[in-house]
């Protein structure tokens, strides 16, 4: 089993190495580039820019897969702590097990329009390959060890995939 989170993750993408056909999104809001020198941006449009695009973390409602190990001791519907906008295409490949549900967020900052992109997004993904996965998650589930409640997702990932 390899099992890849956050920025790790997207190396093990269709778009980063190929290695999985999961397909990856960063859900950032799209910028308008001046077209010329002339129209230079000022201090306030340039913070306006890095304001959309910053991403310092918010809780998000993640729908599960009961059916699948790796949501094994979960509700179908658990909160995960998301640095980033990174998400998966849940119809590009892979299961989509965890889902970002169409709603707005719990907690946190995050543009709206980055925010409207991550909706119905994959969170968590599985590849079955030969006789062993790939997970990959958005997030990082043991972010500091400060969500405890995801630790489970880990190691359902480690301890119960693939079965045989």
């Amino acid at each position: 089993v390899l099992v890849a989170y956050d920025d790790a993750a997207q190396i093990f993408t269709k778009e980063g190495n190929g290695f999985t056909v999961i397909s990856t999104k960063t859900a950032e809001a799209k910028t308008e580039k001046p077209e010329s020198r002339k129209s230079a941006r000022t201090i306030d449009e340039r913070d306006a820019e890095l304001r959309m695009k910053s991403a310092p973390g918010a809780i998000f409602r993640v729908d599960l897969d009961p059916a699948h190990p790796l949501a094994f001791g979960y509700a179908n519907e658990i909160a995960v702590f998301q640095e980033g906008t990174l998400t998966f295409d849940p119809e590009g490949g892979g299961l989509a097990i965890g889902r970002f549900v169409d709603a707005p967020m719990l907690s946190g900052y995050l543009h709206e329009e980055s925010e409207q992109s991550m909706r119905n997004r994959g969170y968590a993904m599985v590849e079955p390959r030969g006789r062993g996965a790939v997970v990959l998650f958005a997030g990082d589930p043991n972010f500091r060890s400060a969500w405890q409640g995801l630790s489970r997702l880990f190691l359902n990932a480690v301890l119960l995939l693939p079965r045989p």
